[in-house]
Parts: C-alpha cells; structure tokens; sequence
C-alpha cells in the first residue's frame, strides 16, 4: 500500500529502493520550488508568475531511481502536484520505493466552496485550508463571501457594507488580496461569490433602498431561506452592482466570478406584481452582460438555469445528478456538488464513492410486481418516494426506487427476511447518504424505517398498483459532447454548523477522498485499501502539512471534559458519531436553536464524521479471526464502561448522553451472546431474536445529535445467526 491520495493515473513499480535520508520538507509553493540533492525540476515552461488560469496544465512525471529523482512538467502547477505526490511518498519515512508516475487530472475543477458569510473564519484559518488542498490537488477555492447572516468583504466605494452588514468580521480588500496570492502560489485559483438576487438580509441592513421591501434592519441570526432579496426594477440595483462588481474584479482575477443565484424566497416579488421564474431569468441576463462587461463569465447555482440563461453560464448543480445532466445536455458547461457536502456528517467512502458524471444505470429489464408509495419523516419535513420490487422466475428479487423529483435508481443487496411478517432490506447510495430500508410487510402495507448515512427514518408504504406510478424519470446518461461539458465538481462547507474551531475536522481527511474522486479515474472496489491510504494520508496532513483535524478533536474533548479524563472519552468516542445528513440540523430548528447564537460546544460537534474503530469492526469477515477480533474489542468496551458511566455525571454538557453508555453497555453485551450463537452455527429463536431485534432499535435513537455507531455492525451480526 502506497501511502497516495489522490491516486495517480498511472503508477509503474521499478523494484529496489532509494537510499532512506533525511528529506527536507517540501514547501510545494512557485515562489520556493525546491533545491534538494538528488531531485532534478525540469520545466518545460518557465514560471511567468501569472494568476492560475482555469485549464490550467496540471500533468506532471515522477521518477524515483536509485541515482535520483526527475520531476517533469509542462507548467508550474504540474510541478506543484508532482511535488506534493513526492512528499506524500515521503512522508512515511524510510528508504523511497523506486518508481515511476505518469499523472494528469480527471477533471480541470476541483474545487471547495468554504463559507465565510455565515461564520467569519479568520485568514490564517483559510490560509491552513489552502495547504490542505493543494496537498489534496484541489485548485479552485470557491470562497462564498455574503449571505443573509453577514457581508464579509469590505468595500471602499460602499462602507455601509462593512460598518451594517458584517457584524464587525469582514476581511478588507488587502487581506482578500492576500488570500489571493497565497492560493496562486499553490497553484490554486479563487472564484468570489456574491449571492444574488436572494439571501440579501445583510445586504439589506446596509442599503435598504435596494431591496425589494423596507427592511431588515439587522443581519439575519438564525438559518435557512429569508424573504429579503434585491428589487430587479430598480435601476441603482445594477449600478450598484457594476461598482462593486468592479471593486471586486480587482481584488480576484479570476475570470469566473459566482452570483449564487440560489434559493430565492419569492414572496416579495409576488407583493410587487413581479412573476419570480420571469423576473429572475431578466436578473440572470443583465448579470451575465454586467460581469461580460467586467471580463467576467458568471456562475450560478442551478436554479438559475432556464431556457433563457445564456449559455456560456456555467452552472453548479447542488441539487443532484439529474440536474447536472439535464444542463450539460442543454449546452452548458457545469460543476457537480451533490454528494459531497462536507458539511453533513457522511462516511469518507460515501463521498469516495460517487461519481461526478451521470452513471450508466440499469434498471430491471421485466415488469416490476409490486409497487408502493413510500412516506419517510425527517423530523420537520416529509419525503416521498415511490417503491417497485419484482422477481424474474427463481432469480433474486430487483426493484427500484424513485423519491420525489429524482430518477428512478436500482435497490442493491435486495432480500427479504422472515416468515409470518416478511421484512424487506435494501440499500443504495442516493444524494443524501448512505441509504438503507428495513421494512416489515403486512396485509401488503410497508412499515418500518429507511436509514440516511446513520440516523434511522420512519417509513409507511401503501400498496399502490402500476398505473398509479408518476410518469416515470429514468436515468440521464450523457453523450460524449455534453460529457465533455462537464469540467468538474466541488466539495462544499457551508457553516451553519461549522467555526474556526472545528473547521479541520469537516474538512479532513474527507477532503482527501472527495480530491482523489476529481482527479482520478473512478473509484475501485478495493474500499479496504482507500481506508488504509485515508488512514496515512491523514496521519501526514496533520504532522506535515499542519491540518488541525487531529487537535481540533482532543481540544474539542478537553472542552469537554478534565484532562484526566481524556483517555476515558476517547473510549467512548469510539462507539459515537454525530447524526448523519442533516439530522442535526433537524434537530436544532424543530428545537429553535438553529441560529448563530447556538454554541457549537456539544460532544457532536468535537467529532470526526465517521469512527474509524468502528469501520473497521464493521469491515470484518464472520470467520473464526473475524469473530475473535469482534469479541477482544467487545471485551475490551465492557471492561471502559464503568469509566465511561462514572465520567459522565460529572460534567454538564455529557451527562446528556448517559442514555447512550446504558445502550452501549446492553449492546456489548448482546454483542458477546450473538458471537457464541454464530460460532456454534446455531439458529437464533423467534423470541430471542425478537428482543434483540427491540434492543438495538432503541439503542438507534439520537441523543443530543449522536447516534450509537455500534448499532449497524450489531445489526449484522444479528442477520448473521441464521
């Protein structure tokens, strides 16, 4: 295992090694491009210090052999990749394995959008970002700069902005300037956004005369979609926007400049008489001519699309697949987001899994048999999807499912299990998660749960007949012209739950899975050996590059707790996880603690995405090494439990989560008693098997924003004694 990430394109081993010495840290920036004995920098076009360009050559050729190293490249920012290729090989210490790389990326963007509106996130907090992707091979830093809870860029033609809008925390332009420089010296290009014509309550507090209702006075405190938005019949909005535009176009040279575009609440444009779809499209139009004006190609969220939008628009889908192909094949060219919003709690492997152009779905080629409508409820809102399963002779059952305003997908590991009240399980990956079904089937109704990421569902399916389905929306494949539309993808932080304090552990190591699915060709099915270069690769970012991943997690604990007691809550982090897809979020606006004056100072919000101890628990074949690894680490649990359960009581914001250490301590246990059933090749009873069916479910509900990761593998080990 080659400690890389992302893969490169073509990796060919030599055999032999290099002398191990004493490698200098590799600064891999243009103004410091390394002088180190032994490594050769051959570029085939010198460095003329302008900003990265979008297409940028980014190809590069490494060769380690015993006499020394070549580094080829066609530009500087090949060179800047390839050098961040080698201190990753360096990075484990040792002799260098003698090798050669041929590499080039998947796709030209690759970007992060971080968000700086919400949260005002200090420069040297941005700064440490930057290192990490331009570890990662990530080159566009997508910087959203406004929105309804603050204004982050000051202006010197309108000092309203700053002095109403930001709430005291903007960047001035130098330090914007500064950002600038520091990204283009790591090859990495910065697209400013300026979200427009909605999400103006900030905007509005400063300049109220252009917005389309009097008011607001003040930056919106709390979170989600707001009324105030820009009044599109006002001529001193678009020169408003021209100057500022223009103040901006000095700050980033970049010739792609993003207006968002997104999420526009259309209440008071109805007030005026204003029809939104219309009046949005002529908004777009003038945008798109005013940033042409400036050397500007504008960028936008996909609501912006239409048939009006002009094609040389790129659009960013956040929406999902279906969206991304819909406007390739219209013309445009466009940018993926779904799937890899950092901001949710997902599993690395998830993000590492989806593809950025449209799959090749196949669905079931014979008629389905039988068909449901599916109701889920996520806490404050409802999901709908329709459910289709069906069997072809003796073969295995197939279905689809559809949720509202999304293709048809195909189920994967589809079984039923059971007798008197057969239970359905299926999963798949959709744009929310991880996606899993357990559904008891009962005078032909559906009752049960679909799981998102980690956090369990209700769900009720009424039996429905074929000509009751919705027309139907099949997978969008793209042909090779609107393929080529397709330039890339961004990883995105919004920080509605996210501060400079917990920045890190979003971003990484996650950002190093989503990096290696723009680079490189599709992912493999050798999930084992991503974890295990995730693992180093993350090991590295936090010694060599300086990514607090790894410290903002032990100080978010001793926040938490006394330093005593670090070792305790540690053993106890390893069986949690904070509450997948946007359960948390759920949870704090049902509660009316979704707003900027809600600490971020929960055990949730100190912990990785995913627990490591328990993937690799759940990763585990059921043989006789497999079984004795689950019950050392069972043991081992139970034996940390009276710690655990002594800890708790003793500071506020844990005691909360005693009802998970009890869940805990009954799930050892279970967990133990389900091992001896599996050893023994023994069936389990109906009644046994029903209480420990009743045992792990309560042990599923969220408590303050944590779920119990020990639920699924247990599951597993469940389905297992059969």
């Amino acid at each position: 295992m080659l400690p890389l990430m992302p893969w490169p394109r073509e990796l060919r081993c030599l055999g032999g090694h290099l002398p191990g010495a004493a490698v200098p840290a590799l600064p891999g920036t243009r103004a410091t491009l390394p002088t180190w004995p032994g490594l050769h920098l051959l570029l085939d076009t010198p460095d003329d210090g302008a900003p990265p360009p979008p297409g940028m050559n980014e190809s590069y050729h490494l060769a380690l052999r015993p006499d020394g190293i070549v580094l080829r490249a066609g530009t500087v920012f090949g060179a800047l990749r390839g050098l961040q290729t080698l201190a990753q090989l360096c990075g484990v210490g040792g002799d260098l394995p003698c090798l050669e790389i041929e590499d080039a990326p998947r796709f030209s963007w690759r970007g992060l959008l971080i968000d700086s509106a919400r949260r005002f996130l200090p420069l040297p907090v941005l700064k440490r970002q930057l290192d990490g992707m331009a570890a990662a091979k990530l080159n566009v830093l997508h910087w959203h700069l406004t929105d309804d809870q603050g204004w982050r860029l000051a202006s010197d033609r309108y000092p309203l902005l700053q002095a109403k809008a930001s709430g005291g925390a903007f960047y001035t332009l130098d330090e914007a300037r500064e950002l600038v420089a520091y990204a283009g010296e790591r090859g990495i290009r910065v697209v400013p956004e300026l979200d427009l014509p909605g999400h103006g309550t900030a905007l509005g507090a400063a300049y109220p005369q252009l917005m389309s209702a009097p008011g607001p006075a003040a930056p919106e405190r709390g979170f989600g979609v707001f009324k105030p938005c820009l009044d599109p019949r006002k001529p001193e909005v678009l020169e408003f926007l021209d100057h500022l535009i223009g103040e901006w176009a000095q700050v980033f040279p970049d010739p792609f400049f993003h207006i968002g575009g997104d999420e526009v609440e259309p209440s008071h444009w109805l007030a005026l008489g204003l029809e939104p779809a219309r009046a949005q499209a002529d908004f777009n139009r003038a945008m798109a001519v005013l940033l042409a004006r400036h050397g500007k190609r504008m960028v936008g969220w996909d609501e912006i699309a239409g048939p009006d939008l002009p094609k040389n628009v790129l659009v960013q889908s956040w929406r999902g697949p279906d969206s991304l192909a819909a406007q390739a094949k219209a013309g445009h060219e466009v940018l993926l987001s779904a799937g890899f919003y950092l901001d949710q709690p997902q599993t690395s492997a998830f993000h590492w899994r989806r593809p950025v152009l449209p799959p090749v779905v196949t669905l079931p080629a014979y008629e389905m048999q039988h068909h449901w409508r599916l109701d889920l409820r996520l806490r404050v809102q409802g999901l709908r999807a329709e459910l289709a399963l069906g069997q072809a002779g003796d073969d295995a059952w197939q279905g689809w499912i559809a949720f509202d305003g999304q293709a048809r997908q195909p189920l994967t590991e589809v079984h039923w299990r059971g007798a008197e009240l057969p239970e359905l399980h299926f999963a798949l990956d959709t744009w929310m998660g991880e996606t899993a079904a357990r559904l008891r089937l009962d005078g032909g109704r559906l009752q049960g749960f679909v799981r998102i990421a980690n956090v369990r569902y209700p769900a009720r399916g009424e039996a429905i007949s074929a000509r009751q389905l919705a027309p139907p929306r099949l997978p969008t494949t793209l042909d090779a012209p609107a393929a080529q539309r397709v330039l890339g993808g961004e990883a995105a932080l919004w920080s509605e739950l996210v501060d400079e304090h917990c920045i890190d552990l979003r971003l990484w190591p996650r950002g190093f899975a989503v990096a290696e699915r723009f680079w490189s060709d599709p992912a493999s099915a050798d999930q084992a050996d991503f974890y295990l270069r995730l693992d180093a690769i993350s090991d590295w970012a936090a010694r060599s590059i300086g990514l607090a991943h790894q410290y903002q997690h032990e100080q978010a604990l001793l926040r938490l707790a006394a330093a005593s007691d670090l070792s305790v809550l540690k053993a106890f982090c390893e069986v949690l996880e904070p509450a997948g897809y946007y359960a948390r979020q759920y949870d704090k606006k049902a509660a009316g603690r979704y707003h900027l004056d809600e600490p971020l100072d929960r055990l949730a919000d100190g912990l990785p995405a995913e627990s490591r101890v328990m993937q690799r628990l759940a990763a585990l074949p059921l043989d006789a090494h497999g079984l004795a690894q689950w019950r050392a680490q069972l043991q081992a649990w139970a034996a940390a439990l009276p710690a655990v359960q002594a800890l708790l009581p003793m500071h506020p914001r844990l005691a909360v989560l005693w009802p998970l250490a009890q869940h805990w301590q009954w799930l050892c246990a279970l967990g133990l008693e389900l091992l001896v059933v599996i050893e023994q090749g023994q069936d389990l009873p109906a009644t046994q098997r029903s209480a420990a069916r009743a045992q792990i479910d309560a042990a599923a509900e969220m408590v303050d924003e944590l779920v119990l990761a020990l639920v699924a593998p247990l599951e597993r080990l469940l389905d297992a004694c059969r």
